[in-house]
């Protein structure tokens, strides 16, 4: 009878303990989850893309390098086009423009990206 008193408490001791720590996991979730933005794919960013990104010889269909024409070919990429944004070195996009970050174009574009880069 000890033996399976033991047992009994020790499952539910862990158990407790994986609840525990499982539920902490899945606020943190909800947290992240909840960032969004007030900017909107076609109505706010699609022609910021299109004038910065989507361009000959850049991110245009048909290039070399990635592309961003579309809303499917960005969103996989919003983190990554944050910190190249962002960059202080060879890596800054859009090339050469050291002012895009904090210009009302790439302070909205960030913005759209860091909410998640949706369609809304």
């Amino acid at each position: 009878m000890k033996a399976f008193s033991w047992s009994f408490l020790s499952v539910t001791v862990v158990s407790l303990a994986l609840n525990t720590a499982c539920g902490s996991k899945t606020e943190e979730k909800e947290d992240t989850a909840a960032a969004t933005s007030e900017y909107t794919y076609a109505a706010d960013t699609k022609a910021i893309i299109d004038a910065n990104c989507a361009t000959s010889g850049c991110h245009a269909a048909g290039s070399a390098y990635r592309h961003f024409t579309t809303l499917a070919e960005i969103k996989p990429y919003a983190s990554t086009m944050i910190t190249r944004i962002k960059a202080t070195d060879s890596t800054r996009m859009p090339q050469d423009n050291t002012t895009f970050e904090t210009s009302e174009d790439g302070v909205m574009l960030l913005d759209w990206l860091a909410g998640g880069a949706d369609l809304k």
